[in-house]
């Protein structure tokens, strides 16, 4: 039966899923915590730069993971620590994600892993709650998540809805709580080591786009064109244009005589 497994928790230093920053580890041998690992990592050189969303959430900086393991260490712990034990993650198609791309970046093999996701299982077991993320559904349960969006409070959390879970169903290991809640588990097959994607989007100087986005929104906005025409329909307005448009230059907008 089923009665070891791990629950896990990543968080990333970009919106680029292979950006691991972090990870937290909890192993559960039939209803008992026996062992716990946490560490920061050095994400994948591709994608290694710290967007001020990311840091916003988790408060982990580029100078936190100066002296932290690479991602290859990491892994290889990652894998020791579950011993072919499947994985569980609230949202695991994020933590499965990270897991497949960080080793993409770095050009490697990965095993398989079968995996079950308590996101996914909190909707099926406890349907009447508001919303099913994390600290709604620990607050439910009576587990106190005592540091959200850190990696070793938040696969603790994971780890204590599984089991909340399984005594709600009255199920005594994973491969029951499967069955009683109509969800199997899921499967990420083994894979290879590949060319790495695309790292994602940034400008010059370790800058992601959103990043750059909230560098610009600061900015002051200009003042008014003296020529501008008093009477035009977007007079002493401020105009949004979306998306990306170059560093340097004037936009113009054709609306009214002189506005820009």
């Amino acid at each position: 039966m089923l009665d070891t497994w791990t629950a896990i928790d990543f968080e990333t230093a970009n919106n680029d899923r292979g950006s691991a920053c972090a990870v937290g580890l909890v192993r559960v041998s039939g209803t008992r915590v026996v062992e716990r690992y946490s560490t920061l990592i050095r994400p994948p050189r591709a994608v290694d730069f710290f967007s001020f969303h990311n840091t916003a959430v988790h408060g982990i900086t580029a100078q936190d993971v100066a002296g932290a393991p690479a991602w290859e260490q990491v892994h290889a712990d990652i894998v020791e620590f579950a011993d072919g034990s499947p994985l569980v993650a609230h949202n695991a198609a994020f933590d499965v994600g990270v897991l497949r791309q960080a080793c993409a970046h770095s050009g490697m093999a990965h095993p398989e892993w079968d995996y079950a996701c308590t996101l996914a299982l909190s909707r099926r077991t406890w349907g009447r709650l508001p919303d099913h993320k994390l600290p709604t559904v620990c607050a439910h349960i009576g587990h106190t998540l005592s540091a959200h969006h850190r990696a070793d409070a938040d696969a603790e959390a994971a780890a204590h809805v599984l089991l909340a879970a399984m005594d709600h169903h009255g199920t005594a290991c994973l491969l029951e709580l499967s069955g009683a809640s109509g969800l199997p588990l899921a499967h990420l097959p083994a894979g290879a080591p590949v060319a790495a994607p695309a790292p994602a989007v940034r400008s010059g100087g370790g800058e992601d786009r959103f990043s750059r986005w909230q560098r610009q929104a600061r900015s002051p906005l200009p003042q008014a064109s003296p020529d501008a025409d008093p009477d035009g329909p977007l007079f002493g307005q401020v105009v949004c244009i979306s998306g990306d448009l170059p560093e340097q230059g004037t936009v113009r907008v054709g609306v009214g005589r002189g506005l820009r």
